[in-house]
């Protein structure tokens, strides 16, 4: 059994919390897919409520899980974790109407995070990123606002990337050589399912701008 977290790791849950108005004390490091907190115990890295049950209530027995009262998978406040077999786990999950992650999930959940702490959560997480790009940057010996692509193993400039809003940095992951590589294979797929409708839209564009179209392959 390993050794419950150090009180560098009690500060470093403490200072990334936020208190909810309905109890819970929310998470505001980093979140896993799974909805989870995860944080460095001193030892490796957990789930946060499971860092937070070790700190608050000593260790978790074997083949135990720990579960929330409140059903509010980044709540680390202790009061609300208890443990609970898998079996048990799934009944009190089944009982509170749980097993759907569709519109009827919890309402915990759901009101849980406020926009103000998504907000927080993600500008800390953009921050974080670039953080880390820049410290790359630095041991790479090239200009900050470059960006690394992972295909190729270069650095370049910030105009050898497409640009793709829903990314911290704007820009997509590969650089522009890299990403029409890998791209070229939904591109093949994709005309090859929608061959009739491409034909007719070109044929559309054609014929509503044939005189401009004519004059200038007569220009050149």
């Amino acid at each position: 059994m390993s050794s419950l977290p150090n009180a560098t790791a009690q500060a470093r849950l403490m200072g990334k919390t936020q208190r909810q108005a309905n109890g819970c004390l929310l998470f505001t490091g980093y979140i896993a897919p799974n909805g989870y907190g995860r944080l460095w115990d001193g030892e490796r890295a957990g789930q946060a409520h499971r860092v937070s049950y070790r700190i608050h209530k000593g260790p978790i027995p074997e083949g135990l899980f720990v579960c929330h009262t409140c059903d509010n998978p980044p709540c680390v406040e202790p009061s609300h974790l208890f443990t609970a077999t898998q079996a048990g786990n799934l009944s009190d999950m089944r009982a509170k109407g749980r097993e759907s992650r569709g519109p009827d999930h919890s309402e915990a959940i759901r009101n849980g995070w406020t926009p103000e702490l998504r907000k927080q959560r993600g500008d800390f997480t953009r921050q974080r990123m670039e953080d880390e790009r820049n410290a790359a940057a630095d041991a790479a010996g090239v200009p900050r606002d470059w960006k690394y692509c992972p295909a190729c193993s270069e650095w370049k400039p910030r105009p050898d990337y497409y640009r793709n809003a829903a990314r911290y940095d704007g820009l997509k992951p590969y650089c522009k050589p890299c990403s029409s590589e890998k791209d070229r294979p939904q591109r093949k797929e994709y005309h090859a399912e929608n061959r009739e409708k491409l034909n007719a839209q070109s044929l559309e564009y054609y014929y509503a701008n044939r005189d401009r179209i004519l004059a200038k392959r007569r220009a050149s």
